[in-house]
C-alpha cells in the first residue's frame, strides 16, 4: 500500500478539520461518496483516490477498508472524529463511517495539507 499519507495521531489532531474540509468540497463538487458499501464500491471498481474514516468503527468494518484499500492500493487516513461527527461535518443529519474522494484534484488537496503539516512537525527547532 502507498503510504504517501502516513500521519501521525499528532498530525492528524492538528490537521484533521483541514482534511474533512476538503471532502467536503469534493462532496460539493460531486467527486465524494460516503458510507460504507459505497466506499468499498468505488474502491473495488478503481474510483476511489483517498478515503477517510471514522474513529468509531467496528472491527469488522475496519478490517473490511484495510484490506480493501490495501489490495486496490488506496490510500486510507484514520480520523479522530466519530461517525456522527464525520457525517455532521459532511453534510449529512446523520453519521457516515467513511468517505471516499474520486478526484485526484482534491487528493491534491490532502497532500498540500499532509505536506504543510508533516513539515511543520519536523523542522529543526535552532
Amino acid at each position: 500500500m502507498n503510504k504517501e499519507f502516513s500521519f501521525t495521531p499528532d498530525e492528524i489532531a492538528v490537521c484533521e478539520d483541514r482534511i474533512i474540509n476538503a471532502f467536503g468540497l469534493a462532496k460539493r463538487a460531486g467527486k465524494c461518496v460516503m458510507g460504507t458499501e459505497m466506499c468499498v464500491e468505488n474502491i473495488r471498481c478503481g474510483k476511489a483516490k483517498l478515503v477517510v474514516c471514522a474513529s468509531d468503527l467496528s472491527a469488522n468494518t475496519l478490517k473490511r477498508f484495510n484490506d480493501s484499500c490495501s489490495y486496490h492500493n488506496v490510500e486510507l487516513i484514520f480520523l479522530k472524529a466519530d461517525k456522527l461527527t464525520l457525517g455532521q461535518r459532511l453534510g449529512k443529519n446523520n453519521g457516515t463511517s467513511s468517505a471516499a474522494i474520486l478526484d485526484e484534484g482534491f487528493v491534491n488537496i490532502c497532500r498540500k495539507i499532509y505536506n504543510e503539516v508533516h513539515t511543520e512537525n519536523t523542522e529543526v527547532q535552532q
